[in-house]
């Protein structure tokens, strides 16, 4: 019985009834076929979940410093910070071109987070929380009193040195005050209004009740013509020109903190000659003259405008180690460190993407960006080098597919609001009436 059973599984099997030998070879080939996919399969597995680890950790550092800095206020707030600690040594000498001695010695010591002695502010308070929630990883970027670059050293098979890459790993902290204006033109506002106020009219009447003023005025959808501000306005010729920002509701920039560290605006040539590009000094987003603006006795811009010098710095930079990569058509180049996002990218952030922004006639300003607040916010960026675990020759090439694999850089951020930068700008309204017959 066990016989026949055996003959009818080797059947079923495909394989044949008295070649015992071929079987047992096949099985060999087909083993040998199938192991490496096996094995990369492990690898790749092992490896996936090794930079998945690595990346969570680190998303949520950069979510623990952003907390933290949604109740720090009075001395510990973005804007009781020290100034001469905002720049990094490094930027001072390589980016700057300063003198060496004449570095203030907060831009060494606020980055210490070892001397308790040494009052803390807004943002190494932020960096010093990050790196002790970083365990087990670490940062490998320089000492706060060095300018040595930290380097990943790789050698050949013969113990040679074939490459040296330095670790980009860097905390960059930004401080944004985001103000809600609603950009609009008088007097389509006023055209819009006026159809709406006929439609509203002919909808009572068709229904048979009697028309009032006050029905009309005193209904939402009218009141939201009635007073905005507009971007459009330019409050020195006290006349309507063109505007920077895109029409109706939306969050602007209106201050960057640091103050001394909020713009990139050195390159470099080919030929290594600097020039600087006046980036537009986020507070004063009127763009006339650099001071703080009044307007009847209104503020229009906030406090903090900088002054002409040019800054190689964009944001808090805790090693110094990350570089703004950014080439023009020309070939010139950047000559920066920090963040890597722009105020136009911070805006866009803040706007609600995922709102419908398109509001159907005949209320265009009517749309759900009206209802953006204006706000402080945090934004904590981490770039952090990552490298294989394993490591295994079939797998580099792998990963060289997508990239450099001596050079997996993990890039997170996270945004929270900080009430301390909370913008408070007061504007002259733009009032629209229309009279109801």
């Amino acid at each position: 019985m066990r016989k026949w059973s055996n003959k009818l599984l080797r059947l079923l099997d495909g394989a044949p009834a008295l070649d015992t030998q071929r079987q047992r070879g096949q099985s060999l080939l087909e083993m040998a076929f199938i192991t490496p996919l096996l094995a990369i399969m492990f690898v790749g597995i092992v490896e996936i979940g090794w930079y998945a680890n690595h990346y969570m950790i680190l998303l949520e550092v950069t979510r623990v410093g952003a907390r933290a800095a949604t109740g720090l206020s009075g001395e510990l707030s973005p804007l009781a910070w020290t100034e001469a600690a905002s720049i990094h040594p490094v930027v001072y000498t390589d980016g700057l071109l300063a003198d060496p001695d004449d570095i203030p010695d907060e831009a060494y010591n606020y980055r210490n987070c070892n001397d308790a002695t040494i009052f803390t502010g807004f943002y190494n308070y932020i960096a010093c929380t990050m790196n002790n929630s970083l365990q087990p990883l670490r940062m490998r970027g320089r000492a706060p009193n060095s300018r040595d670059i930290v380097n990943k050293v790789l050698y050949d098979g013969f113990g040679n040195v074939s490459r040296v890459i330095p670790f980009p790993d860097d905390i960059v902290i930004s401080v944004f005050s985001l103000q809600a204006i609603n950009n609009q033109e008088p007097n389509q506002v006023r055209t819009a209004l006026q159809t709406w106020v006929q439609n509203e009219i002919n909808r009572l009447q068709m229904a048979g009740q009697p028309v009032t003023p006050q029905m009309i005025t005193n209904n939402p959808n009218y009141g939201f013509g009635l007073s905005f501000f507009s971007r459009t306005y330019n409050f020195e010729a006290n006349t309507l020109t063109a505007g920077k920002y895109a029409s109706g509701p939306q969050a602007i920039v209106v201050g960057r903190y640091p103050r001394s560290a909020n713009e990139c605006n050195i390159w470099e040539r080919l030929d290594g000659t600097r020039f600087n590009v006046m980036d537009g000094d986020p507070f004063d987003y009127i763009e006339n003259n650099g001071n703080r603006d009044v307007l009847n006795g209104r503020f229009i811009e906030l406090d903090g405008a900088d002054t002409w010098p040019p800054e190689a710095q964009r944001g808090f930079v805790w090693t110094a180690q990350h570089r703004i990569e950014r080439t023009d058509s020309l070939g010139n180049r950047i000559v920066c460190w920090g963040s890597e996002w722009e105020n136009s990218q911070v805006e866009n952030l803040f706007n609600l993407p995922s709102f419908v922004t398109n509001a159907t006639a005949p209320y265009p300003w009517q749309t759900e960006r009206a209802y953006v607040p204006s706000q402080g916010a945090v934004l904590v960026e981490m770039f952090w080098m990552h490298e294989l675990l394993l490591d295994f020759p079939f797998m580099r090439p792998i990963v060289t597919f997508f990239g450099d694999a001596d050079n997996v850089v993990i890039s997170v951020w996270a945004a929270f609001p900080v009430p301390a930068a909370e913008p408070n700008i007061v504007y002259d309204l733009t009032e629209v009436a229309v009279a109801v017959p």
